[in-house]
């Protein structure tokens, strides 16, 4: 989760290092500092495009009610799906992912 990133021995990554090394992907100072800052949810209304909402119900990363969340504030046209048993990075799930996007990008550009 996100909070992990602000506990003691992260900030001490980011001192030391300038980034957090997370699963092969480094995340910079300037992201944790930013997204400390956005109000993301507010800023979902804003939206002026098609919104597809990809999310498992198994991530332990970010909770998939905040897919739900941002799902009822965003504009039509939006879509969401909340497939089962998948954790944050689709690892089991890249085909059904890749089918959904596909289907939702044929639909909407």
């Amino acid at each position: 989760s996100f909070k992990n990133y602000l506990a003691e021995k992260y900030q001490k990554q980011l001192q030391d290092k300038g980034f957090i090394l997370e699963s092969g992907f480094k995340i910079g100072k300037q992201f944790i500092k930013e997204i400390t800052q956005i109000d993301l949810f507010n800023n979902f209304k804003e939206i002026k495009c098609p919104v597809l909402f990809l999310h498992g119900d198994k991530d332990s990363d970010v909770p998939y009610k905040q897919s739900k969340k941002a799902y009822q504030l965003v504009n039509d046209p939006k879509e969401i799906h909340i497939i089962k048993g998948a954790e944050h990075c689709f690892r089991n799930e890249q085909d059904k992912v890749i089918d959904l996007t596909l289907r939702f990008l044929e639909k909407h550009f």
